[in-house]
């Protein structure tokens, strides 16, 4: 079956909405992009196709404008959205922040979101509301994971999904099953997933691209229980990957275990609807240099042990506003935070002696409190809010054995030490999104934000220059400064919606300053350039305050050609570059435009679908990041869906066997393989792939 991005009609610029499909003139509800799993959601206006089957979520973010992913490996994908990404987007999975196991995010929030249970991805597009996240400077994804419901009767209700799939290009398989139980008073849900790539993926050249192979299981339930006038319940979750490649990173992942449990409920009050969650998160985290690829000095092996534990929150209640009108309006309050714990050890297996605390004993506390307001009057729709937060972190003492040994190392450690590590930042976040009907086909938007965010733990703590970034794989190493100020953004988006009967058209054009803007700048410290030398790095980087601007469009459309024929795409354009001096920012997707083509007749459906990126030569000089030349990649599907509920597709990704580089794959940092060191890291050749469903 064909998955798909589903843009809804635009009644604001950003936030969330429900599931159905809104009919035009509706000034209730607010635009969010989304990305369906593998049900077949019906016709929406605004259908673009998203990937081919791919072993991680996050890869999704393809299909919607202004949105991509930075790939370190292929499991370990980074959501990016009009040029930001890591800390700085918020992504949720079932509701809920992640906190990752290590310092690299190897394990990205959204290697949390197995497919069998996303029931859809959503973007909130332009200036993410506060309601969205704790930090939402950089815009807000939310995979919704399929939730336990009730029936009207006694009797027991079962359905649910199976799914297994294959695809030559790595030998990956995918098995996956999703169950739903339900009766009057009681619901569940369960989910196991098993994907499973053998070998390394192969690019357009035939080259292997090592290592990329993985093996990632995961499985959880859902359960609520029905209460009078609201619900109880839990929810568990377990991830465990071993032996994936991330070829842009200096190790690969081992293993990463991790256990996401919550406790939550709603009811309705007189007040309004209350919900209440409080979860726990513990991770474990092992990653090296010497398993998954070739490392010909066993005194350089590397491995190093991770684990964070983390406690998150959210208390909201829901209170409607009727109007002279008799228009509802909305008030949302809410109370959230997140405690989390970090550690990170390195040491060498052949060498006992060897050990370096990369982190010791981090913790990072973020408490916020925000209030909303949602409503529609004579042709106008807005929502608007206001968040307060208060980040507090702190750091642990480190060592390092090689300190006897080498002053320059003794010195860095000893700063540290002494240094006070404690810090703290209250700040506060403003968003106002505003939709007009103009005409009866015609409807402007107007977004307005400014977000803050404080400083990520490896951006205050990272105390000996190495590349535990948090997954910029720019080859680079850093240091960190305990004291960085918060980051400021100033954001304005501006659109214009157009739909008929037939067409759907939805431009975009923003510009956000950010004030203080983290990122790498040249080491002036000479411990660090030496201890940098001595680890055979040039010019190390420390996360420093400046100042940047980021602006652009993005575009989504959609057309209705037939009763048969359907066509639709997206399109972006994001520049980003330095105000202090004149160099580009790291890592900025290129100008892309995506266009698929759909036949459905009966119960076949056929997409061709085409994906084209423009060369990137507005790179960063500081970071020494390489050009990327354009490139075009043609994919074919072909689904049959039988009544019983069977369904079975098969496609063919890359189709003409393109050789390409993925401007934000990073560059391979691999010895020995068929890959030049340091050379942009290519994407995969042609991949025939097929998948069946059963649907029950």
């Amino acid at each position: 079956m064909m998955n798909k991005a589903v843009l809804l009609p635009p009644l604001l610029a950003t936030g969330l909405c429900l599931l159905s499909p809104p009919s035009y003139g509706e000034t209730d509800e607010i635009e969010h992009i989304e990305v369906h799993g593998q049900r077949h959601v019906g016709q929406w206006m605004g259908e673009i196709q998203a990937p081919t089957p791919t072993p991680d979520v996050a890869d999704w973010l393809k299909a919607m404008p202004g949105a991509d992913v930075n790939k370190n490996g292929p499991v370990s994908g980074i959501a990016q959205y009009r040029g930001l990404y890591g800390d700085r987007v918020s992504v949720s999975v079932a509701g809920r922040p992640v906190v990752g196991a290590g310092p690299n995010a190897m394990d990205a929030p959204l290697s949390y979101a197995p497919a069998i249970n996303t029931e859809q991805l959503q973007v909130f597009r332009g200036v993410a509301p506060v309601s969205a996240g704790m930090d939402t400077l950089g815009g807000a994804v939310s995979s919704q994971a399929y939730q336990a419901d009730f029936t009207m009767g006694q009797d027991l209700a079962l359905n649910g999904e199976t799914r297994a799939g294959y695809q030559d290009n790595g030998r990956a398989s995918d098995l996956a099953g999703r169950l739903h139980l339900s009766s009057q008073d009681h619901g569940a849900v369960m989910f196991v997933e098993d994907l499973y790539g053998r070998d390394d993926q192969e690019d357009g050249d035939g080259r292997d691209i090592q290592p990329t192979e993985y093996h990632k299981r995961s499985g959880g339930v859902d359960y609520r229980y029905r209460l009078a006038a609201g619900y109880m319940g839990g929810e568990y979750q377990y991830l465990d990957t071993k032996d994936a490649g991330t070829p842009a990173l200096p190790m690969d992942i081992d293993y990463i275990r991790t256990h996401r449990m919550a406790l939550k409920g709603g009811y309705q009050t007189v007040l309004g609807e209350v919900t209440a969650l409080v979860g726990y998160t513990d991770a474990d985290h092992v990653m090296d240099n010497y398993r998954l690829r070739q490392n010909s000095s066993p005194q350089r092996y590397r491995k190093t042990k991770a684990t964070s534990d983390s406690v998150d929150w959210q208390l909201t209640l829901a209170h409607e506003l009727n109007t002279e009108q008799k228009q509802t309006q909305t008030l949302l309050f809410g109370l959230d935070g997140v405690i989390s714990n970090h550690d990170a050890t390195i040491t060498n297996p052949n060498n006992a002696m060897f050990l370096v605390e990369n982190f010791n004993d981090v913790e990072d506390r973020r408490f916020g409190a925000f209030v909303e307001w949602q409503g529609s009057r004579q042709g106008w729709d807005w929502l608007g809010g206001a968040r307060v937060k208060y980040v507090e972190a702190d750091a642990g003492n480190i060592y390092h054995s090689a300190a006897m040994m080498n002053p320059n190392i003794a010195g860095l450690m000893q700063d540290f030490n002494q240094a006070d590590k404690s810090v703290d930042d209250t700040l506060a976040d403003i968003a106002f999104v505003t939709g007009y009907q103009l005409a009866p086909r015609w409807r402007g938007v107007v977004g307005l934000g400014v977000k803050q965010r404080a400083a990520a733990y490896q951006e205050r703590y990272l105390w000996l220059p190495m590349q535990s970034t948090g997954g910029l794989a720019d080859g680079k190493t850093y240091v960190g400064d305990i004291n960085l100020d918060p980051e400021t953004a100033w954001q304005i988006d501006l659109g214009l919606d157009y739909m008929s009967d037939d067409w759907f058209i939805s431009p975009r054009v923003f510009y956000q300053r950010i004030d203080d803007y983290i990122q790498g700048t040249p080491v002036t410290d000479d411990a660090v350039l030496n201890v940098a030398a001595m680890m055979g790095a040039e010019e190390p980087l420390q996360f420093s305050n400046l100042d940047v601007e980021l602006y652009g469009a993005d575009l989504s459309w959609y057309g209705q050609l037939s009763t048969a024929w359907t066509i639709g795409g997206q399109a972006t354009y994001i520049r980003g570059k330095r105000r202090d001096i004149d160099d580009n920012l790291y890592r900025i997707a290129p100008p892309n435009m995506g266009v698929y083509l759909q036949y459905e007749i009966s119960q076949w459906q056929m997409a061709l679908h085409w994906h084209g990126y423009a060369a990137q030569d507005d790179v960063s000089a500081t970071n020494n990041e390489k050009t990327t030349a354009g490139y075009a990649i043609v994919g074919f599907e072909l689904n049959y869906q039988w009544q019983s509920g069977v369904e079975v597709s098969a496609g063919v990704e890359n189709l003409l066997d393109h050789a390409y580089q993925d401007h934000l794959a990073g560059y391979n940092r691999v010895n020995g393989s068929e890959l030049a060191l340091a050379e942009r890291l290519p994407g995969a050749g042609r991949t025939v792939w097929l998948q069946g469903h059963y649907l029950f």
